[in-house]
């Protein structure tokens, strides 16, 4: 069995922002520690509960105090999808709560320690008191409820998933509409956005099946995304006169930019974009499932981030050659058959293409240089690409579940592969234009010459394989996926097995480690499930979490040795050899 990553489309879609695609970058990663039941970091000398080790019932009381640090924090989604938790009460020290920690609760009341500086308790509610914004309302009641006045903001995520709420009336004093504030709010049927609102964040109404129509009232200024995807509107309107924005046969433009920011979601059949726009939105017609076909005029030059995602009754598209940049996710999920991509555009997107099952072939832009992560993933009637020259990157998993992926060449122009793009596909060989200053193809296995690693294996390929001598590495994954593969020789030589580099090899029945190999990776020979037996010598001095989960092998080890220790701290069996 193999363990594959689900994606969901809405919530990429949440961490989006136009053009991010090119370029993406990583967070460093905190130590998480524990105290009894709390999951926690620290931040700023003071402890930031993040979640539970178990699922809390009933009221919960969250301490003021962890293992002598003040809690002065409750991160993002700390407590959500607890179906289980009736009531949170708030201490004191509580300085800082982020994006609401209880959305898709069940939860009847927020309280808020009286004494508290900055959270304040109004009927149940979690306001922040110094900001005037609505932090979190409880997500198991029912019915109408009114802001109150006063109120500057109403938060990020504060009634999402509030599916009881059939109606909500928002104050004047209001001016924010945060990100998925009101998403999932399906009992909405309608909802007045007063004057004095300035701002709506992106996918603030997402899924609110119940609405079918909405007013932009003059005073908005800024609308982030497409805040009304996935609901059921049938046209939005704009008040006259408005500075920044006007309804076009109901489908909603900033006027300013020439940006078609949001498509009612209800509508069917094709629609012309009016000539004159110069940017599709991001998330513009997201999940627009009834649109059939679009027309995309000449002048168009961006087509933003999740534009198309989700679109599955868009089969064609022709995309014009003024286009220069195509947006992370901009036809995820989509009915795509076939694509040309127009040399005129220079950057894709990660993501661009992943879930789109119909597609069939696609022709990318002599100008693009990277392949980003994921971008074809999961295109399951995907035959084959040609790669430009001048691609000089193909990113982690960029062909990820195309199994009807059978060969590939990649150019002399990349020199940038960090992890095998090809799990689980059908290939036969990988193939390395002549040239190619970084990698080659040794009997259609892919390598980096340069680091004397083994990139990436056919994942068709049958039977035995002996690694030849002189490799060092075995990459990330570089096996993953390879249910054929009955045996494989690690030579002397190689020093490091990366992460989940066999996993799911689910026919190989033995393997052994040679003593020049110290390092094994996470999950390196995970679901294995018809190993054995692995020979790990004395030399290997770190083996990552998961490494033999799911194989029921047993590792001969020497007495005394790490991997010894590793046997019997993970509960594995394990015999000695001499």
């Amino acid at each position: 069995m193999k363990m594959k990553k689900k994606l969901y489309v809405c919530l990429i879609l949440a961490a989006m922002a136009l053009f991010v695609a090119c370029v993406g970058t990583a967070e460093p990663e905190q130590r998480i520690d524990t105290s009894g039941q709390w999951l926690y970091v620290l931040e700023d000398g003071g402890a930031t509960i993040i979640g539970c080790e178990v699922k809390p019932e009933g009221d919960l009381a969250i301490p003021s105090e962890l293992d002598g640090y003040a809690v002065t924090g409750i991160g993002r989604w700390a407590f959500s999808s607890n179906r289980a938790l009736i009531g949170v009460t708030i201490p004191a020290s509580v300085t800082n709560i982020e994006e609401n920690p209880f959305s898709s609760s069940a939860i009847r009341y927020v309280g808020v320690a009286s004494e508290n500086p900055v959270f304040e308790s109004i009927d149940g509610v979690l306001f922040d008191k110094e900001q005037k914004r609505l932090v979190s309302y409880p997500h198991a009641r029912e019915g109408a409820y009114a802001i109150p006045e006063g109120t500057l903001q109403i938060g990020e995520s504060a009634f999402y998933r509030c599916e009881g709420l059939t109606s909500v009336t928002i104050p004047d004093s209001v001016t924010r509409i945060g990100s998925w504030a009101f998403a999932y709010c399906r009992s909405l049927t309608s909802v007045n956005i007063p004057e004095g609102v300035t701002q709506i964040g992106d996918f603030a109404f997402s899924s609110c099946t119940g609405l079918t129509s909405m007013n932009i009232p003059n005073s908005v200024t800024d609308i982030e995304g497409n805040p009304f995807a996935r609901s059921k509107l049938t046209r939005i309107d704009v008040e006259a006169n408005h500075p920044v924005f006007e309804s076009v046969d109901g489908v909603l433009f900033n006027k300013q930019q020439k940006m078609l920011v949001a498509y009612p979601d209800a509508r069917e059949g094709t629609y012309s974009i009016p000539e004159g726009t110069l940017i599709i939105g991001d998330s513009a017609f997201t999940y627009c499932v009834g649109l059939t076909n679009v027309t995309i005029p000449d002048g168009v030059t961006h087509i933003g981030a999740g534009a198309f995602g989700g679109c599955k009754g868009l089969t064609s598209l022709t995309i014009p050659d003024s286009v220069v940049q195509i947006g992370y996710v901009a036809f995820a999920h989509s009915g795509l058959t076939n694509l040309i991509i127009p040399d005129s555009v220079t950057c894709i997107g990660d993501s661009t293409f992943e879930g789109c099952e119909s597609l069939i072939s696609v022709t990318l832009s002599a100008n693009i240089t990277r392949i980003g992560d994921w971008t074809f993933a999961y295109c399951n009637s995907l035959t084959g690409v040609i790669i430009p020259e001048g691609v000089t990157y193909i990113g982690r998993l960029a062909f990820y579940d195309c199994t009807s992926l059978t060969s590939i060449t990649i150019p002399a122009s990349v020199t940038s592969i960090p992890s095998n793009p090809f799990m689980d596909c059908p290939l036969t060989r990988i193939d390395v234009s002549a040239g190619n200053p970084v990698f080659e193809s040794v009997r259609g296995v892919l390598f980096n010459t340069q680091q004397k690693a083994l990139v990436a294996y056919p994942g068709a390929k049958r039977g035995a394989y002996t690694i030849p001598k002189g490799t060092l590495l075995i990459g990330d994954s570089a096996f993953y996926g390879c249910d054929r593969l009955t045996s494989v020789t690690i030579p002397s030589t190689v020093t490091h097995i990366g992460d989940s580099a066999f996993e799911g090899c689910d026919r190989l029945t033995r393997v052994t480690i040679p003593d020049s190999v110290t390092q094994i990776g996470n999950g390196a020979f995970r679901w294995c499930y018809r190993l054995t037996r692995v020979t790990i010598p004395d030399s290997v001095v770190e083996i990552g979490w998961n490494a033999f989960e799911r194989t029921g092998a047993t590792l001969r080890v020497r007495q005394g040795s790490f991997a010894e220790q590793y046997a019997k701290d993970n509960e594995i069996t394990y015999a000695f050899y001499r």
